[in-house]
């Protein structure tokens, strides 16, 4: 995997930015900057407003007040998507009874065009093995989706955001429902793709697995609680954010931090 970046340092920059659906904010105020190769976990209560978060970052939705910039360059004049992996978490059943090819998923992530034959174009090319080996499901490139295990399934939707070979990926809650087994290979891929100079935005509510992962940790409750190295995350910032102890969970996670 060859990461390209523009040159500048800054991969996303979030300035005072609000966004609310009807007259509730889910998320107020937000001032964030991720560098170029950093791993950051984006963690939160259930409803605290991450995915709002990411979807601004992404572009899907305008904040109501704000600037969002990425790679440098304001949201609505960024054109280089080709730069963005994006990966979401695993629905139930997903394509269970849908018949495509792992590699065929993985093929619609280098799609570019609006023409249907171009689409369903073949998943053998060079592009898409290699992003089948980055994701260690090279073997299964032929297998139906709805065969594959969910932790599988979410390596596929790994590959897909990395046929590309995006220089900032961001991954919603992407290793919700895999089991122990299937996690640790996914985070073994965010390690080796961080250590290659991808930039990682890991969005998740477990905060013990993710603080073992991330260079940096950015706690979110609507606003910014904290945003720093895990190690400088304390006990207390933690239990006023989730609104119960987290002395244990704390200690077990920053113990084993790599």
């Amino acid at each position: 995997l060859d990461v390209i970046t523009d040159g500048n340092s800054i991969a996303i920059e979030l300035r005072n930015v609000s966004f609310g659906y009807s007259d509730n904010l889910a998320i107020e105020g937000i001032s964030l900057k991720i560098s170029h190769g950093d791993f950051v976990a984006l963690v939160g209560p259930n409803g605290s407003g991450k995915s709002t978060l990411v979807k601004v970052i992404l572009g899907l939705v305008k904040p109501s007040t704000g600037s969002v910039e990425l790679m440098g360059t304001p949201i609505n004049k960024f054109s280089d998507w080709k730069a963005i992996g994006y990966v979401p978490q695993i629905s139930s059943g997903l394509h269970n009874q849908f018949p495509i090819t792992a590699a065929e998923i993985v093929s619609h992530g280098s799609y570019r065009g609006i023409s249907p034959f171009n689409f369903w174009k073949t998943p053998k090319t060079p592009e898409v093995q290699r992003a089948l080996e980055v994701a260690g499901i090279r073997d299964l490139g032929d297998r139906r989706i709805g065969d594959l295990s969910t932790g599988q399934q979410q390596r596929v939707l790994i590959a897909r955001a990395l046929v590309r070979q995006p220089s900032l990926l961001i991954l919603d809650e992407a290793i919700a429902g895999i089991d122990a087994q299937g996690e640790e290979l996914v985070y073994r891929i965010l390690r080796d793709l961080n250590a290659k100079g991808v930039t990682v935005l890991l969005v998740s509510h477990d905060i013990g697995a993710v603080i073992r992962e991330a260079n940096t940790v950015a706690c979110i409750n609507r606003t910014v609680a904290f945003h720093g190295k895990p190690h400088d995350l304390t006990q207390e910032e933690l239990t006023t954010l989730y609104g119960y102890p987290m002395e244990v969970l704390l200690h077990d996670a920053l113990h084993e931090h790599r």
